[in-house]
């Protein structure tokens, strides 16, 4: 998780995975992303936890 640029922003919560994706992958983010739904729907509705995935070898998101 990685805190926004200003102090009590917001938490973001990211999953990173890449252009191949297994069984186990697909599983992690599913379990991970029903863990912040379930655990922290208030926080997520307020946009202080925000959800995000990316692909690190999509165009754009290398830095990952």
């Amino acid at each position: 998780m990685e805190r926004a640029e200003e102090p009590g922003d917001r938490l973001i919560a990211y999953f990173i995975h890449t252009d191949v994706r297994c069984w186990n992958c697909n599983t992690i983010e599913k379990y991970a992303h029903e863990t912040l739904d379930e655990r922290f729907a208030e926080e997520l509705a307020s946009g202080a936890v925000e959800w995000r995935v990316a692909n690190m070898d999509a165009p754009g998101d290398e830095h990952y």
